[in-house]
Parts: C-alpha cells; sequence; structure tokens
C-alpha cells in the first residue's frame, strides 16, 4: 500500500493556544517534522502508523493514526512534585517598606477542570499605626476559544488604613485577554478615598509579561495605570522562583502621594498527590 500524507496541529490543553515548534516523529517509519508558528504539521503517514508528539516542559504523546484526516493533537504540560502550580496553597512572609508594616500572604492555586482553573489569595500587613489587606479571585482562563487567544478575569479587592483612620478602599473587576507574546489587563473598578469622602470610578489598562532570563528561566512582570478621575494610580510586580521551591515577589503601588513597596518570600504546600503526567 502506497504510503498517504497527514495535516494536523498541535495545542495545549491548558490554554488551547497552539504550539510551535513541537517535534513529530513517525515511529513507523522513522519520519521527523515540526509543526510551524501557528502549530501545524504534515507528516508521511499511513493508517495504523504511531505518531509521537514531543516538545519541551510537555508530556509525550503517541497516537495511533486511524485514518489520515486533519488531526487536533492536544499536550499537556508536565507536572512535578517541585512545580510551584496547581493544587497547592501559597504561604508568603513579608515585609512593607516604607510604613514599615510586617504581615504575609496567602494564594491559592486550583488545578485545571477541562481548560479551567482559578486563583485566590488575600494579604495582611500592619503595625500599630497602619494596616493594609489585599484580596483577589482570578480566573486565568475564563474563555479561550479563538485560536492563540485566551482571555481571564479577575475581581480585587484593596484596603489600607492609618492611624487617624485617613486611607482608602477600592474593588476592581478587570479581564486579561492572553495573547501570543502578552497578557493585557483591562478593568474597571470603584474608590473611596477617606480624605475627602469622594467615590470615584476608574479604568485600569496594564500588561503582564514572561522576560527571558537565559534559556529555561523566565521572571514574571505586569505593570498597570488606573485613572482614578484626576488622580492616577500606578502598580508593577515581580516575581521570581529560587531553589525551586522559594518565590521572591517585590510590589510597588503609588496613589495620591502613598507609595507602597512590598517585598515577599513563600513556598507552598501541594495538596494532594498524584500521577497527572497521563493522558
Amino acid at each position: 500500500m502506497g504510503q498517504g500524507n497527514i495535516n494536523g496541529r498541535v495545542f495545549d490543553l491548558m490554554d488551547s493556544l497552539y504550539l510551535p515548534y513541537v517535534t513529530i516523529i513517525n515511529l513507523d517509519t522513522k519520519d521527523t517534522t515540526k509543526s510551524n508558528l501557528e502549530g501545524y504539521f504534515y507528516i508521511k503517514a499511513d493508517n495504523g502508523d504511531q505518531l509521537l508528539f514531543r516538545y519541551l516542559g510537555f508530556v509525550e504523546r503517541t497516537i495511533t493514526l486511524q485514518n489520515l484526516k486533519f488531526l487536533e493533537v492536544g499536550l499537556k504540560p508536565w507536572s512535578s512534585e517541585d512545580d510551584l502550580g496547581q493544587n497547592r496553597i501559597h504561604i508568603y512572609a513579608g515585609v512593607e517598606i516604607n510604613y514599615k508594616l510586617i504581615g504575609g500572604k496567602l494564594k491559592y492555586v486550583s488545578d485545571y477542570f477541562g481548560s479551567f482553573t482559578f486563583e485566590s489569595s488575600a494579604s495582611y500587613f500592619f503595625n500599630t499605626e497602619t494596616k493594609l489587606t489585599d484580596a483577589k479571585i482570578r480566573f486565568p482562563r475564563l474563555i479561550y476559544s479563538y485560536p492563540n487567544v485566551s482571555i481571564g478575569t479577575s475581581i480585587a479587592y484593596q484596603n489600607l488604613t492609618f492611624e487617624d483612620n485617613s486611607g482608602y478602599e477600592s474593588y476592581m473587576l478587570s479581564f486579561q485577554p492572553r495573547l501570543r507574546y502578552f497578557e493585557a489587563n483591562i478593568g474597571v473598578g470603584r474608590n473611596h478615598f477617606e480624605l475627602d469622602s469622594k467615590k470615584t470610578f476608574g479604568v485600569l489598562v496594564g500588561i503582564k509579561k514572561e522576560v527571558p532570563l537565559g534559556n529555561y528561566n523566565y521572571l514574571p512582570f505586569e505593570s498597570s495605570v488606573t485613572f482614578w478621575g484626576k488622580n492616577l494610580q500606578f502598580n508593577t510586580a515581580l516575581n521570581y522562583r529560587i531553589f525551586k521551591r522559594f518565590e521572591i515577589e517585590l510590589g510597588y503601588q503609588y496613589f495620591r502621594g502613598i507609595d507602597l513597596i512590598q517585598f515577599t518570600l513563600g513556598n507552598s504546600i501541594r495538596l494532594w498527590r498524584y500521577n497527572k503526567n497521563e493522558y
């Protein structure tokens, strides 16, 4: 029987984004190819041949061809016991430098349910005069039906209170379209500044990007500006993993003359263990 050809496309099972440069090997004929920038591939094959899909950081997958129709192949990211990803509670201790606040932060990252996952976090910093509370619920992949684009959403709350009961409180609902090279952030919210007892609606715009550090390390960086009427609020944050198990976070926020600089160091606890590296 003459050998045929098969076309297909490879994507990430977690967020439905297409994967470039995946290695595809026909285990029967030893032919090899790679997917292009859009995840498409083309290889010589026949019914019954086995195709091996191999991609750095993802679990290998072998598929036996039943026909030569267009083939959509999903790969899942590799998960290890040292991974600071899903099914974990993250525990942080830290300081706020300008107001000399001491406190900590808790964050939970759920497992994937199909392509759906969520995160929740809460932090509390205090001294005898000042208290800072942050809380956030995030759904990183709420919508993922468009090629090369997924959309997340988050709900955030912040409260800063000084000794004289002045300070501010804010709520924010935002959406995060994740594009090929970065994640945007667009949101709306309400702010209540105690000094003038004024409630203001605001608009947030921001960006998040993983900056490469060498061949295998990345530095997640995010920054945003919120327009509260005539006043601007600026936020930026960096985090970096060290020794596999520890994570450092550095954040800066400015609003109406108030500067917050937070530094935290954290570790995480896996809630339960099971082998996720299978299909």
